[in-house]
């Protein structure tokens, strides 16, 4: 069977030109929807290779100095780079610097490259090098961190030699161009999203976007970067010894924050393993998911943020679990109420938070380039705060305090830990963290400085669209005002005494908590 292109509303062409007779490959770079399955830009890269009956080049790279580079990232993109290299070297289409002088190649349906500079100066010109033997490149659509400056950085590159340019968007079930404006509510975009969850969801990606019936030879000579040669290399020796041996010290020669540690392994495998696990546990979301110490939530979302898994592909989990496989053909908008998906409760419920909430971060962060910023908060929500920014704290920490979780509340000192030790903080707790942060800080702007700081610097599924939502809805974003209060004003209010009555926390205080709380009183 042909692979089918990606749906035209899940295209955005960056750079128009004809490919013609230039360039000996489609290239893909894989930034941030990093997997070989239900992968919509894989899947139209290879389509097009197909149309233009050449080799299909698929580039994986992590750069060393992204925003908060750590130990914890690194290793995170390492797991699924080292997966996928040994994948492609299994079939001997890994592409590296080793042989420089070049064979004709195996032949294959696709290539990999991947590549690990240590410094931004061994990168440099890497990217333009490549795609210049490229016909057309191919990459990621994804609203938020590095990639929008990355792609308009490379598409600038690409006009000035007129290379076809095009960034597809596998993010979520409802396409990003499905919304006219950024979503002022939740509520707002359900609406959307049951009016557009069946056509989306019929428009499947394919699960093997690889298995072309074309077959073709490229080799590292093919590719003109003889003078990376070395780098390249040493980024198969980096991911090799990364396979064998998950340590630390491995990436210390890439001057990455070592505080932030690394986590269990982040590789589809360990994916998958995660989805099905939970799919099964889904009778306790309902009642379980805001106790700490039932661990009753997913755990899926560092593998939807970096690409490892799709969201299609956990809906279709859940149809077949609970034989609901067709059910997507006759559901019926109900106005943007709850209850939009058939099964047991649990099965709405997940999907809430996995479609509506997250999805509906996607598309605000999508029409909002301003998405991190205090001025991107509901107007109501911006007056209320400054109105209240002077008011009286009863305590307020600096940054540092925070950071080591160095306050008086042991609830809130459990969370950090938490996040600094395990790179998540549980859903319920985020919510009373972030909130306390605001409590305790002398200006609601320099509260979302910090909640984002904390958030991007230690959260395996931070600077994401989602995680940004998390952050804002503490400030406001996709809520409604509350009655007035000091120093939150109309901002809905959390304590940890409230926090304290109703979840349980002995297991979790017991496994965050720390004999020197309380030595600052």
């Amino acid at each position: 069977m042909p692979i089918k292109p990606a749906p035209e509303n899940r295209l955005f062409q960056r750079v128009q030109a004809s490919p013609g007779s230039r360039g000996k490959y489609v290239l893909y770079w894989m930034q941030m929807h990093r997997r070989l399955e239900y992968n919509f830009g894989l899947q139209h890269a290879a389509y097009l290779a197909d149309e233009w009956n050449c080799p299909l080049l698929i580039y994986e790279g992590l750069r060393p100095d992204y925003p908060f580079a750590s130990a914890r990232f690194h290793g995170f993109i390492l797991d699924g780079m080292a997966e996928h290299m040994e994948y492609f070297d299994s079939q001997d289409l890994l592409l590296s610097g080793h042989s420089q002088a070049g064979t004709p190649g195996n032949p294959g349906s696709a290539h990999y490259l991947p590549f690990v500079p240590r410094s931004p100066e061994e990168a440099r010109g890497f990217l333009k090098q490549l795609c210049a033997g490229a016909k057309v490149v191919v990459s990621d659509e994804f609203p938020v961190f590095i990639i929008p400056e990355q792609n308009r950085a490379l598409e600038d590159k690409l006009k000035e030699d007129s290379i076809p340019f095009l960034t597809v968007d596998s993010n979520g079930i409802i396409p990003l161009k499905e919304s006219s404006s950024d979503p002022y509510s939740a509520y707002l975009f359900r609406k959307v999203l049951q009016k557009r969850f069946s056509a989306c969801y019929r428009d499947f990606p394919e699960k093997q976007p690889l298995k072309r019936n074309q077959k073709h030879k490229l080799s590292f000579s093919d590719l003109q970067l003889r003078s990376f040669g070395p780098a390249l290399e040493s980024t198969v020796q980096l991911l090799r010894s990364w396979s064998a041996k998950r340590d630390s010290r491995i990436l210390s020669p890439y001057q990455l924050d070592e505080g932030v540690s690394l986590l269990e392994s982040g590789t589809r495998k360990a994916g998958l393993n995660r989805m099905k696990a939970f799919v099964k546990e889904m009778p306790r979301y309902t009642e379980m998911r805001n106790d700490p110490d039932a661990a009753a939530t997913s755990g899926l979302s560092p593998f939807l943020h970096f690409g490892r898994i799709s969201i299609y592909e956990l809906v279709k989990q859940i149809f077949s679990h609970y034989q609901l496989n067709d059910s997507w053909k006759g559901l019926i908008y109900n106005n943007g109420s709850r209850g939009f998906f058939p099964g047991p409760p649990e099965v709405d419920a997940f999907l809430d938070e996995a479609l509506t909430w997250r999805e509906t971060g996607y598309h605000f962060c999508h029409h909002r380039p301003d998405y991190a910023e205090f001025n991107a908060l509901p107007d109501w929500a911006r007056k209320t705060l400054l109105e209240h920014r002077t008011d009286e704290r009863e305590y307020i920490y600096s940054l540092d305090q925070l950071e080591n979780a160095e306050t008086h509340d042991e609830i809130w000192n459990a969370a950090q830990r938490q996040l600094k030790q395990s790179g998540i903080i549980h859903n319920y707790l985020r919510m009373l963290w972030g909130k306390k942060i605001l409590e305790w800080t002398d200006d609601p702007r320099k509260a979302l400085e910090i909640t984002l700081h904390l958030n991007n610097k230690y959260s395996i599924d931070g600077r994401n669209p989602n995680s940004y939502s998390g952050v804002f809805w503490i400030f406001g974003r996709f809520d409604r005002p509350w009655q007035e209060r000091p120093i939150f004003g109309k901002i809905r209010y959390m304590s940890s005494e409230q926090t304290r009555k109703k979840v349980k926390l002995k297991q979790y205080l017991e496994r965050f908590g720390s004999e020197n709380q309380g030595r600052l009183l």
